[in-house]
């Protein structure tokens, strides 16, 4: 009988710090998820972006050059998005 009592000990003890380390976890992410929140300075790089982007697409004669600047710009603007 004192052994059983032992290893349910031992199986709460775990149990528990399990239960704590997925509470922890949960409690990081949520502070992640607020300190990702969009701020002043991202929507501004976005919006610099996106005018850049127009310009480029708006240029009538693009060079490689133009065209690899594109597509730079727009997968950077996605990255941000994606944030």
């Amino acid at each position: 009988m004192g052994n059983f009592l032992s290893n349910l000990l031992k199986v709460a003890i775990v149990g528990g710090v399990a239960y704590g380390a997925y509470k922890f976890g949960e409690q990081e992410g949520e502070d992640k998820g607020r300190r990702s929140m969009m701020n002043d300075s991202d929507k501004e790089e976005k919006d610099h972006l996106k005018d850049l982007i127009e310009e480029l697409e708006q240029k009538k004669n693009k060079t490689k050059k133009d065209e690899y600047n594109l597509g730079l710009l727009k997968s950077k603007l996605m990255e941000l998005e994606e944030e």
